[in-house]
């Protein structure tokens, strides 16, 4: 758009014919293209300005529900249909999500609060409110030590 156009389209702005024409327009096809439509110089964040102003509810598709959503009733009936059966998840055709359980509290002798902890000491969060970690040489390439290592990764096969 150059300058000529731009100081037109200024100067004439949001006239009634033109409230009206976007009025028609929106919800129907996209604000670029309701842009194009009026000319004029006129751009897409203009279109979807003026339309905010006027009030005009956005043309926004709803959100499909999730695909993967289990319910709850038919996970415990495969559940029971896997111990019945002894069969593995990828026989039954389901993936069960992962279950986390609270740990019981635990106390490091080297247990070391978030200041203190440096390069190559266990990450393993041992108290959120004291921000208590657990601060054992943590194994090579991993955040933690040995033993919070076999309780945070699982074995492949």
């Amino acid at each position: 758009m150059n300058d000529l156009q731009r100081s037109n389209f200024q100067s004439t702005g949001w006239t009634d014919p033109r409230v009206k024409t976007l009025k028609q327009l929106w919800g129907t096809m996209p604000a670029s293209k309701i842009a194009e439509e009026m000319g004029h110089g006129l751009t897409r964040n203009a279109v979807i300005g003026k339309a905010q102003r006027l009030g005009l509810s956005s043309p926004r598709k709803p959100i499909p529900p999730a695909k993967d959503y289990v319910p709850v009733a038919k996970l415990k009936a495969l559940i029971r249909k896997r111990k019945r059966h002894g069969a593995p998840w990828s026989a039954i055709g389901e993936v069960i999500p992962p279950v986390f359980v609270d740990l019981p509290r635990e106390t490091s002798p080297r247990a070391v609060n978030i200041m203190d902890l440096r390069e190559g000491m266990c990450r393993w969060v041992l108290d959120d409110d004291e921000l208590l970690y657990c601060g054992s040489p943590a194994c090579k390439g991993r955040p933690f030590c040995a033993k919070h290592c076999a309780i945070s990764y699982r074995q492949r096969g």
